[in-house]
């Protein structure tokens, strides 16, 4: 490995669509692939009404930092809206379930912890 494999530009890498989301399409900056083991770093986009269904991660601590725009969350029976500069941590193994809230296209930075990536 060299210096210029660690420094990532976003639109280089390739877009997917993670499983059980709609109107969201990630880039994984940083995750096995690239030669980290303990974490994994995903920079979305979320359009206006898209979510993620009610799932968990089992053994992966989540944080979703929202660089631009609203998610509302559900987790515990409680809903709760984070906004621009907020973050949300999602504890492995709890059930949540997040989605944009308002009509802009919300971006986030997510954080796993280990990598969820096969």
């Amino acid at each position: 490995m060299k210096l210029s494999d660690c420094i990532i530009t976003p639109e280089k890498v390739l877009e997917y669509i993670p499983e059980a989301h709609t109107g969201t399409v990630n880039r994984r900056l940083v995750g096995r692939e690239t030669g980290a083991k303990s974490l994994e770093v995903i920079i979305g986009t979320v359009a206006p009404g898209g979510q993620a269904a009610p799932h968990s991660h089992s053994n992966a601590e989540q944080v979703v930092y929202i660089l631009e725009g609203s998610i509302e969350v559900e987790m515990w029976r409680d809903r709760q809206v984070a906004n621009s500069g907020e973050a949300i941590f999602l504890p492995a193994g709890q059930s949540h379930r997040l989605s944009a809230h308002g009509s802009r296209p919300v971006k986030v930075l997510v954080i796993y912890a280990p990598p969820i990536s096969q």
